[in-house]
């Protein structure tokens, strides 16, 4: 099995659309056989088709873009995304099998008065801002 992570200074890329480097790992029987950091060029379908071409199976990242998650789906690769992490901690997290998912998370109406005072709050926030940025 390959799994492929979208690496940036040693960490999982916030963005896989805009990653430039992906690292490549065959894992057997649950260890670590190889590891290969391959460049990830390309737009759109042609970065998924790169990692297809290595073998991969399984592709760990950031964020993604729908075009580029469809593209991973048409060439039979399983996606991970809103991962983040050392590349290492990743690593281990998937060969011991730890799952990652979505949870839903329930919203409700506000209870009570807002205490936030549109004009003032944000004016006084914004002068805070260009104080900061000019002295």
């Amino acid at each position: 099995m390959k799994l492929a992570i979208s690496v940036c200074e040693g960490r999982v890329s916030n963005v896989f659309d805009f990653a430039q480097k992906a690292m490549v790992v065959e894992l057997r029987e649950a260890t670590e056989s190889d590891r290969v950091e391959v460049v990830v060029s390309g737009q759109g379908p042609a970065r998924m088709a790169r990692l297809r071409q290595l073998g991969v199976d399984t592709l760990i990242c950031g964020a993604i873009s729908r075009p580029l998650a469809s593209a991973a789906s048409v060439f039979g690769i399983r996606l991970l995304p809103y991962v983040t992490g050392s590349l290492d901690e990743v690593i281990e997290a998937y060969r011991k099998g730890f799952k990652c998912g979505e949870f839903p998370i329930k919203y409700r109406a506000r209870i009570g008065k807002s205490k936030l005072k549109i004009f003032k709050d944000s004016m006084s926030n914004f002068l805070h801002l260009f104080k900061k940025i000019f002295d």
